[in-house]
């Protein structure tokens, strides 16, 4: 029978199972490490008497781990020694500056919340604190919702134009869906009134006189001014206006100025302007868009949902997707307000 050596090891094997065997223990990579070094191998006896060694020298090290402080940062050989550091003067004395760390830290958070020292005595504002605490774990999305009355009154919806964060119900449709079921439903709406024109047939027009003419015109024209009072003031609920920012609280005095400050600040630009049409309606829709579906003008249905007006701004501030999105055929969803001909 055949006889296998490891030459790194100087150790004989009975078989080639032995010898694959071998390869894979940590005495043999232990001996590859040597021989890389230039030194001479160790035997089985002598490499598990090392491996001993070092579990000796460990033992004493994970027990000095199990007695280290956290307040002074230091670390003991013994539980007697630990014992004895915490009832020392100095360590007494660093964790109580450890603890007035923590009190003004909770005192800053307090003060955010609007809990000023100087403005109601101490036993107000512990007071206030213990309210505060008591309120924070039971609070829900519904108890959390503010009255119709309270939401009116808040500074914060009316300085942002009607488009402050509202509460939301977990059962409710993102922003971002229900935003594209209306432009759905306002497409398919237009389609048909276009559908229902093209089957007027000429034979169906009737010779009408001048002046009946000019009535018709007049009405037509009427109609058609009604229809855009109407949709002027069925802007939905929290669309941005064309004179603001999509991308900050920003107000300008005309369009051009808006586009100018976006384009400025915000490095926004309109990609084939010299063949935009309808700068107004591309504006509007993109505030639409921003406003009342949520949506980041790059990620667009790619991205996550949000639920309020300011959080998408400065995902795309952070981000800077304050860009539009028209690679291959999204050009499309602007080709109305683009004439290329």
């Amino acid at each position: 029978m055949a006889t296998y050596t490891c030459n790194t090891c100087r150790a004989l094997l009975d078989d080639a199972e032995a010898q694959r065997a071998h390869y894979k223990t940590d005495w043999h990579r232990y001996n590859l490490r040597r021989k890389v070094a230039g030194m001479a191998p160790v035997g089985a006896e002598g490499f598990q008497e090392r491996v001993r060694a070092q579990r000796a020298l460990a033992e004493p090290e994970s027990k000095g781990a199990a007695t280290y402080c956290t307040v002074c940062s230091k670390k003991f050989a013994s539980f007697k020694a630990y014992e004895n550091h915490l009832r020392s003067r100095r360590h007494v004395e660093l964790e109580k500056q450890a603890v007035s760390r923590k009190v003004a830290i909770l005192n800053e958070k307090n003060l955010e919340k609007g809990l000023g020292v100087d403005s109601v005595d101490k036993d107000a504002v512990n007071a206030a604190i213990q309210q505060v605490i008591k309120a924070q774990p039971s609070t829900s999305p519904k108890e959390a919702a503010p009255a119709p009355e309270a939401e009116s009154r808040n500074p914060v919806t009316v300085a942002a134009g009607g488009r402050g964060t509202q509460q939301r119900d977990p059962a409710e449709k993102p922003p971002r869906l229900q935003w594209f079921e209306q432009q759905t439903k306002k497409l398919a709406k237009q389609q048909g009134e276009e559908e229902s024109e093209e089957d007027l047939d000429a034979d169906d027009w009737e010779d009408i006189d001048s002046d009946e003419e000019l009535e018709w015109e007049d009405a037509e024209a009427t109609e058609e001014e009604e229809e855009e009072e109407e949709a002027g003031g069925s802007t939905p609920l929290g669309a941005i206006p064309i004179t603001d920012c999509l991308f900050c609280p920003h107000h300008s005095s005309s369009l051009t100025k808006n586009v100018a400050h976006m384009t400025k600040v915000h490095s926004f630009f309109i990609p084939d302007v010299e063949y935009l049409s309808d700068l107004k309606g591309l504006i509007k829709y993109l505030g639409e868009k921003v406003g009342v579906g949520k949506i980041c003008l790059w990620c667009n249905e790619r991205g996550k949902s949000f639920y309020s007006t300011e959080a998408v701004q400065a995902h795309m501030n952070d981000r800077s997707h304050c860009k539009l999105f028209t690679d291959g055929d999204a050009l499309l969803e602007f080709a109305d307000f683009y004439d290329f001909r």
